[in-house]
């Protein structure tokens, strides 16, 4: 059994600990829930950028003519990737940067039409109520600092569970 003073501090620890982490812990999970939904809330939100109309069955341009399309806007830079969009077939999502291991910072994403090779917008990295939620549930808004303070509250709810399974 416990001595009474034991009691209180781990009462304390758990009290203290459970209240503060309980804060960021909410801040996560409002933040996180549309966070899960970011495609849909993005579609919802964004902006169609519009296509040329061409024939259904329009033949696609060689993927060589894409990745053509996309050095002529960035000479000096490499290929990172690119993705079909199957909402929208005829689009490619073409990103590209300065160096093979580049910061997303340094992205530079191209809508390109698969059927004739041309640039059609050059989008945002992403839109903005989906990143300022990502940025705020994974750093607050503070970059490197503010996620280490998130894990400093992962750290204290750890501790608010062990004072509370000892109590």
């Amino acid at each position: 059994m416990l001595a009474p003073t034991t009691i209180r501090l781990w009462y304390a620890v758990h009290r203290w600990t459970s209240l503060v982490c309980t804060v960021f812990m909410l801040l996560l999970c409002l933040t996180g829930l549309p966070l899960i939904f970011h495609d849909e809330i993005d579609d919802l939100i964004g902006d169609e950028t519009p296509v040329p109309v061409l024939p259904a069955d329009a033949a696609a341009a060689p993927l060589d003519q894409v990745v053509e399309a996309a050095l002529r806007r960035y000479p000096r830079e490499l290929v990172q990737f690119f993705v079909w969009d199957p909402a929208r077939p005829e689009l490619i999502r073409l990103t590209m940067a300065p160096v093979p291991n580049a910061e997303r910072e340094q992205f530079h994403r191209l809508l390109i039409d698969a059927r004739t090779a041309q640039v059609l917008a050059e989008p945002t990295s992403e839109k903005a109520l989906t990143k300022l939620l990502l940025e705020l549930h994974g750093e607050l808004l503070l970059g490197l600092p503010g996620g280490l303070f998130l894990g400093a509250m992962g750290l204290l709810l750890v501790a608010a569970i062990v004072s509370g399974l000892v109590l």
